[in-house]
């Protein structure tokens, strides 16, 4: 039997940014056992007035004073840092701008971890995971395996700890079907064999079917399911249904097969749809979910959130993966 722990997503109605406590509630209410809190570059011109720094900039330690709360710690629940996903923004002129991800830079590198080290420090508590993305074909596999390393060995010198680091599939990035991730995996295996228990994929899927179209299972099962330690569940940051293009029953039947726990974040950006989304998740995997479990980091979270085999009915959407400026 599959666990599965259900993550609240970072939502365009939220306030950006903020903090862990003011997530709680909400996250709980809908049976929640991780929360997402943002950690990419300054993304819009309310974070550039209140910065002074420039569209897609690093935060600086002034920066995340003025864009997080800060917490009291211990974290309420345990957490992901969702990193810069490097996707064009506008700025309040008008001007589009993409903040490219140079992992094969490692000053940049660098610079990146301690600027997520310092998010953590203000909400005075490390996150469980730590969520990065793959950027343009400069990078190669073993510039994010050697981040991976960094970004553990950073959290573990500042809080005694180290995050599981997952790597997102990103449409137009040099990571973004079955053979790419794949690859990345086997090199991962045999360059740090060290971190395979606790690093690896978190899978968009709707990203994935916007890369393979008619192909998408082809490209799933290409992928090794230890490799599999999270998954978004959406269909265009909506709540998906069964008449959507992706053919979610076989995508179930591979994360139903899993036998170990995975993290599930319902991906949508209204409040209004994460309910629908975890309730079409429970309904997919049916009796073989074992809800409230682990998840891919070391911290056990035990939620009540219902019957795994409560039914709904949800529309359905188009196609295709845009993104908003929430995310």
């Amino acid at each position: 039997m599959i666990e599965v722990t259900y993550l609240f997503p970072n939502l365009s109605s939220l306030r950006q940014r903020g903090g862990l406590s003011s997530r709680l509630d909400t996250a709980q209410s809908l049976g929640c056992g991780y929360l997402e809190v943002p950690a990419d570059f300054v993304k819009n011109r309310t974070e550039v007035a209140k910065t002074g720094l420039a569209m897609g900039s690093f935060l600086t330690r002034g920066a995340i004073a003025a864009l997080y709360d800060a917490e009291s710690g211990p974290a309420p629940l345990p957490y992901i840092l969702h990193t810069e996903p490097s996707i064009p923004r506008t700025d309040g002129y008008g001007m589009r701008s993409q903040a490219p991800l140079c992992w094969y830079d490692r000053a940049w590198t660098e610079a990146l971890v301690e600027m997520t080290v310092g998010v953590a420090e203000r909400l005075n508590a490390p996150p469980a995971i730590v969520e990065i993305h793959p950027g343009d074909a400069r990078n190669r596999d073993d510039d994010l395996v050697r981040a991976m390393i960094a970004i553990r060995a950073a959290f573990e010198d500042r809080f005694g700890v180290m995050p599981a680091v997952l790597l997102e599939n990103r449409t137009g990035q040099f990571i973004r079907d079955g053979a790419s991730i794949a690859r990345f995996w086997e090199h991962l295996l045999s360059a740090a064999p060290e971190l395979v228990g606790d690093c690896g994929i978190v899978l968009d899927v709707q990203q994935l079917f916007t890369v393979t179209r008619g192909q998408l299972m082809r490209n799933l099962v290409e992928i090794p399911p230890d490799a599999l330690k999270a998954f978004h569940i959406h269909a265009l940051h909506r709540a998906p249904a069964m008449d959507n293009p992706i053919p979610w029953d076989e995508v179930f039947a591979v994360i139903r097969r899993l036998d170990h726990p995975v993290l599930i974040n319902p991906e949508v950006h209204h409040l209004v749809q994460v309910g629908p989304t975890i309730q079409f998740c429970r309904e997919m995997l049916g009796d073989e979910c074992d809800v409230g479990g682990k998840g891919p980091a070391s911290r056990r979270m035990v939620v009540p959130v219902g019957d795994c085999r409560d039914r709904i009915t949800l529309a359905g959407v188009l196609d295709g993966d845009p993104e908003s400026a929430g995310r």
